[in-house]
């Protein structure tokens, strides 16, 4: 997973690359998680199932990193994990897995929200470019 986490006013960006969109979008949850906390430091211990659609490939990776946000919010869960099992332009099935909150050591802000600012998905010559900004 490669990616970088850049200051954009008052929010953070995520600038990911992936050899196809599966390992992109995976690349941009976990870098948003990673804002967070360290994520190698702690063990998945429960599964979600994850299923978003939306009218074309970037509000796809909003409404993705968007529903992961709900289940960190509802679940009260630290998301670790991210295995996108089918993906299109329009479409993804995946399973997000975490842990509980609790005993989590904080390294930054919470990720409130995704935004459609500066949102760009492009294709590179060998493999794919995201940025995204997240409000925390």
């Amino acid at each position: 997973m490669t990616f970088e986490i850049f200051d954009h006013t008052a929010d953070k960006g995520i600038r990911a690359w992936g050899d196809d969109l599966k390992g992109l979008f995976e690349t941009c949850a976990h870098a948003m998680f990673s804002m967070m906390a360290d994520l190698p430091r702690y063990q998945a211990l429960a599964a979600f199932p994850v299923e978003v659609s939306a009218p074309d490939r970037e509000a796809l990776l909003v409404a993705w990193l968007s529903e992961l946000i709900f289940l960190f919010e509802t679940e009260r869960c630290l998301l670790l994990d991210f295995k996108i099992t089918e993906i299109g332009e329009t479409h993804l099935k995946a399973e997000a897995s975490g842990r509980p909150l609790e005993g989590i050591e904080w390294t930054g802000a919470e990720v409130k929200a995704v935004t459609y600012h500066g949102l760009k998905i492009q294709p590179l010559p060998d493999g794919w470019l995201a940025e995204v900004i997240v409000d925390v």
